[in-house]
């Protein structure tokens, strides 16, 4: 029989442990970066605290500030977003007739021989349409406005004021 060193047979098992195609390394690599994205998903959860709620509609509603709708309490936040999802379900058949109206436009600018007219009467109906639409809005934030306290009213006017100041 060979005897064979001790020394040169932790190091044969070593490096045959090294040279293995990598895998366990990937694997190690994989597990550490997984690790991570579960702390830091932990992490910003307890930071965090209260789940980051989406509400529908806030865009619709413009003079309305969105920092101001987050900040609101719970309920009245609730009852911010029942509102806010009912215009957007309104709004929702605006895009359609935008495209439609667009299109029109579109023909009617390309169309030869070129009629000033029907470009106007395109517009027009834009014009009536967008009122419609700004309208609906408005009866949004007058709704959104009636279930505010003094104090939250007065919240609103500062963060409209603060918003329509601020440097964009």
């Amino acid at each position: 029989m060979t005897d064979v060193d001790p020394a040169v047979a932790a190091a044969s098992v070593q490096a045959k442990w090294w040279d293995r195609p990598k895998l366990l390394c990937i694997l190690l690599i994989a597990s550490l970066a997984l690790n991570v994205l579960v702390a830091s998903a932990v992490a910003t959860r307890l930071i965090r605290g209260e789940r980051i709620e989406r509400l529908p509609g806030a865009a619709q509603i413009q003079l309305v500030p969105r920092k101001f709708l987050r900040e609101l309490p719970g309920e009245k936040r609730q009852a911010a977003r029942e509102i806010l999802r009912r215009l957007a379900t309104d709004q929702r058949g605006d895009r359609q007739w935008i495209r439609e109206l667009s299109l029109k436009l579109a023909d009617s600018i390309t169309a030869q021989p070129y009629d000033p007219e029907k470009v106007k009467v395109v517009l027009a109906e834009y014009a009536s349409r967008s009122g419609a639409s700004a309208s609906r809005s408005g009866a949004a934030a007058l709704e959104l406005l009636t279930i505010l306290t003094p104090e939250e009213r007065s919240a609103l006017a500062e963060a409209i004021r603060e918003r329509a100041t601020a440097r964009r």
